[in-house]
């Protein structure tokens, strides 16, 4: 049998390499695409079955503890937003109930003593507050303006690095439709 010339054998080992090299870097390519396309897609958490798990698991205890540590046995209409933190984004917690009229005057009364700032009806906020500029009542990621008729109440809010870290969390209060909006962001 006839050897094969070296040079010949180098380039074709090479060209085999190349190929495999190629295919490898696709499978990879495509496995790296299809979970950052899954991450994307699963962003936001809305299930209320999950609060108690976020609650636990939530990376800076002190902005969430004005949240209740359960949902409240008399709470209808509830709605939950949790997006979680990864890598430079933030994290974003919010938790909206309806409540009996005489628990959202109690609740009232109790944030409005302890509140660092107030706001009154509006529907924009300034940067400070960018939970709020997007209000997550439906379970889709995309939110809407908060309406009329909130009474924001600021627990606490810093910004740092001329904005581009901080946090803010607190409530807003609706007494005529006697909801409740817990909110908590860091970024």
């Amino acid at each position: 049998m006839k050897k094969l010339n070296p040079k010949i054998t180098l380039i074709i080992f090479l060209i085999l390499f190349l190929v495999s090299c190629a295919g490898a870097m696709f499978w990879i390519q495509s496995e790296f695409r299809a979970a950052a396309q899954e991450a994307e897609e699963n962003w936001v958490v809305t299930d209320i079955s999950q609060y108690p798990e976020i609650r636990d698991e939530w990376y800076q205890k002190w902005l969430i503890e004005h949240f209740p540590e359960q949902i409240p046995e008399n709470a209808t209409e509830i709605h939950l937003m949790y997006s979680p933190p990864f890598l430079q984004k933030g994290a974003l917690l919010q938790l909206w109930l309806r409540l009996p009229e005489d628990e959202i005057k109690r609740l009232w009364a109790h944030y409005s003593e302890i509140a660092l700032e107030k706001e009154g009806e509006q529907t924009y906020l300034p940067r400070s507050y960018t939970a709020l500029n997007m209000y997550h009542k439906t379970d889709k990621p995309e939110g809407e303006m908060l309406p009329v008729g909130y009474e924001i109440m600021v627990l606490g809010a810093e910004s740092r690095d001329n904005g581009n870290h901080g946090y803010t969390y607190g409530v807003a209060i609706n007494n005529v439709t006697s909801e409740i909006l817990y909110w908590s962001e860091t970024w």
